[in-house]
């Protein structure tokens, strides 16, 4: 038998209060690239990802 399992798709919930995207872009949080980022020099990783159900963002953990 195979370790594979099909999702069941029909317990998924979508939210009907979506946030437009004027209030998406009052809430978003510029990030400002470092000009040893443009010129190749270094690299932006992202370190960690984290779902905030809560504020409906996700957060992220950058390092150059």
């Amino acid at each position: 038998m195979s370790e594979y399992h099909k999702p069941d798709l029909s317990k998924l919930t979508y939210d009907n209060n979506r946030p437009t995207y004027d209030e998406v872009l009052n809430e978003t949080v510029p990030y400002e690239v470092g000009d040893d980022v443009i010129s190749g020099k270094k690299e932006v990783k992202i370190t960690k990802a984290e779902k905030d159900y809560e504020n409906k963002c996700v957060k992220l953990e950058i390092s150059c």
